[in-house]
């Protein structure tokens, strides 16, 4: 009867014994796989430069003809959106040092050039996107005559705003919602603008 448990014991021990030696051998090679791949893995630096978005107006005037309104993409990095404001006002037409009369003017009524739409919000929106270094159309379709009564002379003051064109939801959000009437871009990557049909 001893012998029948000394081999019992023998092959329950040799069975934990065998065990044991083959999840050593297991865990040594996972072991070293992963120290390998930790000491083995170079580091990787993640660098993120900011885009830059920046804007400029050129204007060309002859008398009181307003006939040229683009605006360019300057010192950018990335393609942008366009829109524009305008704001009129009535000053001495003493040019250099004429003094603000403090009394505001409608916008004038105007052609809009190509691809340039009037919003909902009162902005005019250039449908396209801009390139780097790259302008918008004419605003004006035709040229704008500004107003010269008793002295003074109409002034148009244009103001404009751009935004990256990516990702989508960055135009949408600056220039659509509360902020403005862009309510997406279409498949050409034009922007979908609600217009003021006025």
């Amino acid at each position: 009867m001893n012998n029948k448990n000394n081999a019992r014991k023998k092959g329950i021990f040799g069975g934990l014994t065998f065990a044991t030696a083959v999840t050593l051998v297991v865990l040594c090679i996972v072991g070293g796989t992963l120290a390998y791949f930790f000491t083995k893995t170079p580091n990787i630096v993640n660098t993120f430069v900011p885009g830059t978005v920046d804007c400029e107006i050129s204007e060309v005037m002859n008398g009181n003809d307003k006939k040229v309104i683009v605006i360019e993409n300057t010192n950018g990095t990335t393609s942008v959106y366009m829109r524009v404001g305008l704001a009129s006002y009535w000053k001495e037409e003493d040019a250099e040092s004429g003094v603000i009369l403090g009394m505001n003017s409608d916008i004038p009524d105007f052609t809009l050039g190509t691809d340039w739409v009037k919003g909902t919000d009162g902005y005019y929106y250039y449908l396209k996107p801009v390139a780097p270094g790259g302008m918008t159309s004419n605003m004006l379709g035709v040229a704008l005559t500004l107003g010269s009564e008793n002295g003074n002379v109409e002034v148009l003051e244009v103001f404009a705003e751009s935004i990256q064109c990516a990702p989508t939801e960055a135009v949408t959000d600056a220039f659509g919602g509360d902020n403005g009437s862009v309510t997406g871009v279409d498949a050409n990557g034009n922007l979908v603008v609600a217009q003021d049909n006025q």
